[in-house]
């Protein structure tokens, strides 16, 4: 299997992957009533949601390489969105100074923030990796690495 193919077999498989506590943790912020900010909420479904689903999907396209920068730059922008509104930046979304609530809607908002933080910041240095080997190889829509 050549680089390329790796690439967007791995990136896809990440985006979806990190879908999966994402929503967990969407439906966390519903139940302990955590709401966003407008502009919170535009990050957190532009770039945290929004890109990197629109850019896999073009990563299976000739425009890979634009695709590939999209994407991991959105899993970046998220791993640090979400480290600094979940664990530095005090506020209702920090795992350390949530609402009240039923303690198991408190665990399972810090853990799915958790699981978020590990896909994000997974799937960005995957990216960064891939960024750089096709840095490495300047593989084109037409050629494989």
């Amino acid at each position: 299997m050549n680089s390329r193919r790796l690439t967007q077999i791995s990136m896809s498989v990440l985006t979806v992957v990190h879908l999966v506590p994402t929503y967990f943790h969407g439906r966390d912020h519903a139940n302990l009533e955590v709401g966003l900010p407008p502009g919170m909420a535009w990050f957190v479904y532009g770039v945290i949601v929004g890109l990197p689903v629109v850019g896999t999907l073009i990563l299976w396209t000739r425009w890979m390489n634009t695709a590939l920068g999209i994407v991991t730059l959105s899993f970046v922008g998220a791993t640090f969105f979400g480290i600094y509104h979940h664990y530095v930046m005090v506020s209702p979304d920090n795992v350390f100074h949530l609402p009240n609530g039923p303690v198991e809607f408190q665990v399972a908002f810090a853990s799915s923030a958790g699981w978020v933080a590990v896909s994000e910041g997974l799937a960005a240095a995957v990216g960064i990796f891939w960024c750089g080997v096709a840095a490495a190889l300047r593989f084109t829509p037409n050629r494989n690495g």
